[in-house]
């Protein structure tokens, strides 16, 4: 079975085009980040945003900087969640997670 990728990309894209502009700063909450401008590399942490009752699930996805699925993660509440930012990364999008903390 074939995973229809460039509409699944096309929905991402067009979804995280809503999402408000990411600015960098200490912590970084919901939305698209480019990669390193706006997020630094580096190792984050987040948890499920529990006070956002629209998103049961703490997500995430990298992409390459032409928009290339690289990996992605989600969990459900109470639970946290790791990303590792590589140079390989051109771009970060999340939503329902508390701010994410870089730990590394």
């Amino acid at each position: 079975m074939r995973t229809p990728a460039p509409i699944i990309v096309s929905l991402l894209i067009a979804a995280c085009v809503a999402c408000p502009s990411a600015r960098a700063e200490a912590t970084y909450g919901p939305g698209t980040y480019a990669v390193p401008e706006q997020l630094p590399h580096g190792i984050y942490t987040a948890r499920t945003d529990v006070r956002d009752p629209g998103a049961p699930e703490c997500t995430f996805s990298t992409w390459t900087s032409d928009w290339k699925p690289i990996s992605g993660d989600s969990v459900g509440p109470a639970q946290s969640i790791t990303a590792d930012i590589t140079p390989t990364v051109g771009h970060f999008i999340t939503h329902g997670c508390t701010p994410w903390v870089k730990v590394q």
